[in-house]
Parts: C-alpha cells; structure tokens; sequence
C-alpha cells in the first residue's frame, strides 16, 4: 500500500514539472523577452531634451475682458491693476483680440493700455525681449477705470524662435562643440532642423549631412514657438546617423 502511495506521488511530481516545463515554454513563445532600447532612439531622446532645455522659454498669459456696459470707442485708454510683480516693460507685450500690439504703460501698481476693443492679452516672459515689436510707450493720461476681469492665467513652456535659430547655427558654426553640448558620441552624427507651418526653415540648415545610403533616423516633433511675439506652429525635425 505504501508503495503504492510513493509511485503515486512520484507521477504526480513528474506530471507537475511536465506542466511548469510547458508553461515556461508557452512564456518564451507568446511573451518575448523584453528588447534592449535602439541606441538611435537614445541619440534621439537625448539631443530632443538638449534642445528643449538650451530653447525653451516660459511666457504667461493672461487675458483681460472690459466690462461692455462702461465700454465707449471714444475713451482714449484704460487703467487696471498690475496683474504682475515686475514693471519692467521689456518683458512685456499687450496685444488686442486680433493680436494686434497695442501701446500700454506700466508701474508698480498701474497697467494703462491704449483703447483698442474690449479684450486684451497681457504676456510676460523674462525670458524675452519685447522691445523691438512694442510700439512707443503710452503717454495718454490720465486712463479711465472701468469694470475688467483678469480670466485664468496661462503659462506657456515653449520655443523661442530666437534661441532655436541659434542652436541650429550653433551646430553649423561648430559642430565639434554642439556634440559634445547634446552628448553625440564620436562614432555617431546628428542633424538639427525647423520650419514653419509653411515649410520654410527657421535658419540656415545643419552643415552635417548623411552620406548617401547610410541609415538615417529621424524625428519629426511638432511645435509652438514664440517670433515677435506671437505663438506659432511648426515642425522640429532631428536625425541621428
């Protein structure tokens, strides 16, 4: 009797790692390993966080709504509060409804805007240097107060079209340097391009280029850039090599 227990329990052990042996099997062919990451794909990531990191910029945006009943086209300007900290006017642009620049003056404690509608957008960025695309500073006073709103704030992480041109020029001018900055390795070779929603290049192109039938991988990251003060579309395109 006891033997025959013993032969029992041996088929069950053997039948027990008959099945594991299976179940393994049935692992390696349904579930394949886990794949080591393409070094390209690498490259990639690492020069796309490079040139977010050398070009992006923070702008915040906050939209300005006039009461209508106190509204009239003949009032010359309008005085609010400052909805900032920081008074410097370089750092600052307003434009209309239309994204029209729109003459304003600032202080500590005022904001005086040039009537131009009933909804304004007040951007600041100390990142950038709105000076070349305001027009001369408001001189009308003194502005009427009138019922506004501040609606919610935005901020923005976007490309500054100033910074991008220059790291692609960068890379032109001296592509040992820009390696090293975006972490290439020697072995490997990279390039560097942006358009427009039209197609035209933001800058003159990368001077490496692949030679012909070598593997190229390239990405393409669409984007929101700042240029003059508006925020606009296009297209990041890195290939590494």
């Amino acid at each position: 009797m006891i033997n025959n227990k013993r032969a029992i329990t041996h088929v069950e052990n053997i039948i027990s790692f008959s099945i594991f042996i299976i179940f393994l099997i049935a692992l390696f062919i349904y579930l394949p390993p886990v794949q080591k990451p393409n070094i390209s794909d690498v490259l990639l990531d690492s020069l796309q966080h490079g040139i977010e990191n050398e070009t992006n910029i923070n702008l915040l945006e906050i939209p300005i709504i006039l009461n209508m009943s106190g509204y009239s086209a003949s009032i010359s300007c309008f005085t609010f509060a400052n909805p900032i900290t920081s008074s410097n006017s370089d750092n600052i642009v307003v434009k209309n409804n239309q994204s029209v620049v729109v003459p304003f003056s600032i202080s500590s404690s005022n904001l005086n805007v040039a009537n131009n509608g009933a909804v304004y957008y007040f951007y600041y960025s100390n990142q950038v240097n709105f000076k070349n695309i305001n027009q001369a500073p408001l001189t009308l006073s003194p502005c009427t107060a009138i019922q506004y709103f501040f609606s919610a704030p935005r901020i923005y992480s976007i490309y500054s079209y100033a910074n991008l041109s220059s790291s692609i020029n960068s890379v032109s001018s001296n592509y040992a340097n820009a390696k090293l900055k975006y972490k290439i390795p020697a072995s490997a070779d990279f390039m560097i391009q942006a358009r427009n929603e039209y197609g035209i290049f933001f800058s003159t192109e990368s001077a490496k280029k692949p030679a012909v039938g070598i593997s190229v991988k390239a990405r393409d990251i669409p984007i929101e850039y700042l240029e003059n003060g508006d925020i606009k579309k296009g297209i990041l395109n890195i290939r590494v090599w």
